[in-house]
């Protein structure tokens, strides 16, 4: 049986801390091992890089992938994949989080952000661009590592990874996944979702070990892919 997907919220939370269930679970088939990864594929219906100003690093000007809601109100604050190292107290692990994307112009994957918070623990998150092995996190690319994560129930800050060099290069209609790592041992950090469109059942998917199947809301982690062309 695959391993359980971890999903946390505010209201699961206020309940593990005075000693009830903790998580919710779920049977999807895209855990994958080792390494317990939870794929999410994720293709937006319009995928034409924006070039924009970004003062903080003036030669990433394209906007290669993203999910985020609108201005001010970017992600859900009190839900969302859990992103856990080996050793955490609350969560177990480890537990990391791949969302699919595909670029539509051959470029450089520059600034990897996120909206992942920080739940406890010694911060560290990896954000690295892997490639895609038959649907299922590849070979990682290229990745990097912040420290300043914003804290979960918060909005609307995304943790940010600057690739190192010209960035992550990436290929015009090739699939690959943003992958967010916990960068030790002892933390826990959850990746916020964006809802589905049309909320409700119409939100939902159904997954199965073969034997039962469990509802899996269809939500995506908030994210943000930005580089150069080419």
């Amino acid at each position: 049986m695959n391993p359980t997907i971890k999903k946390i919220s505010l209201t699961i939370l206020v309940a593990a801390l005075a000693g009830g269930t903790l998580m919710a679970q779920t049977k999807a088939p895209t855990v994958q091992q080792p390494g317990r990864v939870i794929t999410l594929p994720h293709f937006p219906s319009v995928q034409i890089p924006l070039r924009e100003d970004n003062s903080d690093s003036p030669d990433v000007n394209i906007t290669v992938a993203k999910n985020l809601g609108p201005t001010g109100n970017l992600y859900v604050v009190d839900n969302g994949w859990v992103v856990s190292g080996s050793a955490d107290p609350t969560f177990g692990g480890p537990f990391s989080v791949g969302i699919q994307f595909r670029p539509s112009v051959t470029c450089h994957a520059k600034t990897l952000q996120a909206a992942i918070t920080y739940f406890e623990g010694t911060k560290n998150l990896r954000l690295g661009i892997y490639t895609s092995n038959a649907g299922a996190v590849g070979t990682l690319i290229q990745d990097g590592f912040t420290t300043a994560i914003p804290n979960f129930g918060t909005c609307c800050t995304l943790a940010k990874v600057t690739l190192a060099g010209l960035g992550a290069a990436l290929t015009a209609g090739t699939d690959y996944f943003l992958v967010a790592t916990a960068g030790s041992t002892d933390e826990a950090l959850v990746w916020d979702f964006v809802p589905p469109f049309g909320g409700g059942a119409n939100g939902q998917s159904f997954s199965s070990d073969g034997v039962t199947y469990d509802a899996e809301w269809t939500y995506y982690g908030a994210y943000q892919v930005k580089g150069t062309n080419p």
